[in-house]
């Protein structure tokens, strides 16, 4: 997160900055960070010369069309959410316990394993053949307990933590959820907070 200006309210303790990210339409690879364009996907924002991080508070709220007294109206915020798209990350597919299972077999030194049993059982080496067998299982149930543990704890902690951010929208302080914060929005700052990583 880039802070341009920071404006301190002495009696309530809270900050206030104007949020802008860096946007990448998946569509055209069009960065709102490229040299200054007015693109139809960014309804009619025009981007700075400049990194945004060089420009002045006043100069970020001019080009991303936003008040910094009373923020976007809940209108035009839901309006950016539509041409901006959510502000999260893509998730990752997830893995179905059949799928971790059979990645537990595609490692080289386990392929390397399987074609020790294979031989060593051809050559009536039934003990080796057997005993490289039960390794190979071994670590294949670690090694999907492990990883399945793993991504049900992901799974946990991501329903556990749903960041909210308190934006300025139409002149009130409102709570939302980080994945709607969007570019343009005034977020308010308190000691404690959590602010989404892209915010």
């Amino acid at each position: 997160m880039t802070v341009f200006s920071i404006s301190l309210s002495a009696p309530a303790g809270k900050f206030a900055f104007p949020q802008c990210r860096q946007v990448v339409f998946p569509g055209n690879g069009t960065n709102i960070n490229s040299p200054r364009k007015r693109l139809p996907e960014l309804g009619g924002l025009v981007l700075p010369k400049h990194p945004w991080y060089q420009l002045e508070a006043g100069e970020v709220a001019r080009l991303l069309q936003t008040d910094m007294t009373k923020g976007l109206s809940p209108a035009e915020a839901a309006q950016r959410l539509k041409t901006f798209g959510a502000n999260q990350l893509k998730e990752q597919e997830r893995l179905s316990p059949l799928k971790i299972l059979a990645s537990q077999f595609t490692d080289v030194m386990v392929l390397i394993l399987i074609g020790a049993t294979l031989i060593s059982g051809l050559l009536g080496e039934y003990a080796d053949a057997v005993t490289i067998l039960v390794i190979i299982l071994l670590n294949a149930v670690l090694g999907f307990v492990q990883e399945y543990r793993a991504e049900k704890s992901m799974e946990a902690l991501k329903q556990l933590v749903a960041p909210e951010a308190t934006v300025l929208r139409g002149g009130s302080e409102v709570r939302v959820p980080a994945r709607e914060v969007v570019p343009g929005d005034i977020l308010l700052l308190q000691a404690g907070d959590k602010v989404a990583a892209d915010a």
